[in-house]
């Protein structure tokens, strides 16, 4: 327990000395809902159509977080001195995952108003509850298992880069 706080203590003082990863995954935010606003070719947006792009744009920007996280560490040779380390490796999974949750809070505190703003229109007033309704009791609604989803992915990242390969290629023949 003690080595997953110090490595998010870490993740957390490194993003606030730099201001690289949370201010990159909220302008991909406010890009994404522009694109989505001459996209769709609509004023407004509402019902399922609003949620559906709420969290597109959100799981997108956590992808570009996680992405900023893992690089870092294989940048600055984190993941060596980790291994390196007498300690559990489950332990940055979760300390990844927990600064990820973190980062996403920060992001939905400037996305969802934002998205407020950007494509609910100005007559959107009454619509502002509907849409805490849908953050918050959605059934489709990732709350827990998003930091099962983002410990997935960042198991992933970390598997692809103990074997130098990046994810999604595939390896190369012996030809």
């Amino acid at each position: 327990m003690r080595a997953v706080s110090a490595l998010v203590r870490k993740d957390l003082l490194l993003e606030l000395r730099t201001k690289e990863t949370v201010p990159a995954m909220a302008l991909f935010a406010l890009v994404a809902y522009v694109l989505f606003h001459f996209a769709l070719r609509r004023n407004t947006l509402e019902g399922d159509l609003a949620a559906g792009v709420l969290w597109v744009t959100i799981l997108l920007a956590a992808v570009l977080g996680i992405n900023r996280l893992f690089v870092a560490e294989r940048e600055q040779g984190g993941f060596d001195g980790f291994l390196l380390a007498p300690v559990d490796r489950t332990a940055m999974l979760v300390a990844k995952a927990t600064a990820l949750l973190c980062f996403l809070v920060v992001l939905e505190v400037i996305a969802v108003p934002a998205f407020f703003l950007l494509l609910l229109g100005p007559s959107a007033g009454p619509a502002f509850p509907e849409l805490l309704a849908i953050i918050a009791d959605d059934p489709n609604f990732p709350g827990p298992d998003l930091l099962v989803d983002s410990d997935i992915a960042c198991d992933v990242g970390y598997s692809s880069f103990r074997k130098r390969q990046p994810v999604g290629m595939l390896p190369a023949s012996g030809n």
